[in-house]
């Protein structure tokens, strides 16, 4: 159950990021179809300039296409330079289905979960799946952390109830990765380490919530984190003319 829930909630949080950008596409649709029955009925009034705008519109449809092609293949190029840096640590992975969602787009994906019999399927899925860059480690993470010789660019946190063990947290805090994903199957114990997150420069960016426990106090969330110490959110530029500085100069002078 535990697997599945976190399954929804991965494919949730990309619907919701999806949903976010194609609000403009939706408007930008209802504005070119009210243009489109616009033209058409123009077209019914005059013949040879619907024909014109037909010619252009296939030509416009033609440089389209291939300016979609071109931004498939960008994105391709894109995805596939990402797939060149990413290291991704999935802890307390279970079976490994968050870290076979990960490995297309990762250079690396490194799973560590104390359970054995959860490795040996999480290998398992692994293999029939066909991912090559998955590696699955048995044991404690708070042990485990000490011996990976990897630095993560992506953490992915999935912690049993209790939440993530404070000596364990520490040294997860300490990689100062920019970005974590922290999955949570009870609020309080999410509440108790997002203070933590907090005050080591974390912030939340994003929250989703699933209710895979009905009529209890419990639901599953999870929290998309940045870090603002390694991308800071504010930005001051600031400029002074040599004018201005020989002005406030004397009068720094004048007020001594």
């Amino acid at each position: 159950m535990k697997r599945f829930s976190t399954l929804l909630l991965t494919a949730a949080l990309v619907f919701t990021c999806a949903a976010c950008g194609s609000e403009g596409d939706s408007q930008g649709s209802s504005d070119v179809n009210s243009e489109v029955q616009d033209s058409s009925e123009a077209s019914t009034e005059e013949e040879s300039e619907a024909q014109d705008s037909s010619e252009a519109g296939e030509e416009g449809d033609a440089e389209g296409s291939e300016a979609g092609t071109e931004g498939a293949e960008g994105t391709e190029r894109k995805a596939d330079e990402v797939k060149q840096d990413q290291i991704v640590f999935d802890l307390y992975s279970g079976t490994g289905t968050i870290a076979q969602l990960m490995a297309p787009m990762a250079k690396k994906v490194v799973g560590v979960e104390i359970v054995e019999e959860a490795v040996e399927a999480a290998r398992e899925n692994a293999a029939l799946n066909g991912l090559d860059n998955c590696e699955f480690i048995a044991g404690d993470v708070l042990k485990v952390l000490d011996d990976l010789e990897e630095k993560p660019d992506l953490i992915v946190l999935d912690p049993p109830r209790d939440g993530v063990n404070p000596k364990a947290l520490g040294k997860i805090l300490a990689y100062g990765v920019e970005r974590i994903v922290y999955i949570s199957c009870k609020p309080t114990s999410l509440a108790r380490d997002l203070v933590r997150f907090l005050e080591e420069g974390y912030r939340v960016e994003r929250v989703v919530c699933c209710d895979m426990f009905p009529w209890t106090g419990n639901v599953e969330t999870v929290c998309l984190l940045s870090n603002r110490k390694s991308k800071p959110d504010t930005h001051v530029k600031l400029s002074l003319s040599m004018d201005d500085y020989y002005r406030i100069k004397e009068e720094g002078k004048n007020n001594q």
